[in-house]
């Protein structure tokens, strides 16, 4: 049984490291994006069963990067 996919975004690399650990323990996979502008990218471009995401990224926040990925149509769960 293969596990979900998931965009994980987080401008805390420890943080990070951490849940990375986690959810792969678990038999999912997750990619990371440190900034929210590579986390907005990563979430258009490619298929996430769900997105975990910092509201307070430096770049962009992820209230931003919500409404940009709802007006793309790219409708993963937050």
């Amino acid at each position: 049984m293969s596990g979900i996919s998931i965009l994980y975004v987080e401008d805390d690399a420890r943080a990070a490291e951490e849940v990375q650990a986690l959810v792969r323990q678990n038999g999912d996979t997750v990619i990371w994006e440190a900034s929210g502008a590579a986390g907005l990218l990563r979430a258009a471009r490619d298929h996430f069963d769900v997105i975990i995401l910092d509201r307070m990224l430096p770049d962009l926040d992820g209230m931003t990067i919500i409404r940009r990925l709802r007006e793309s149509g790219v409708g993963t769960p937050v």
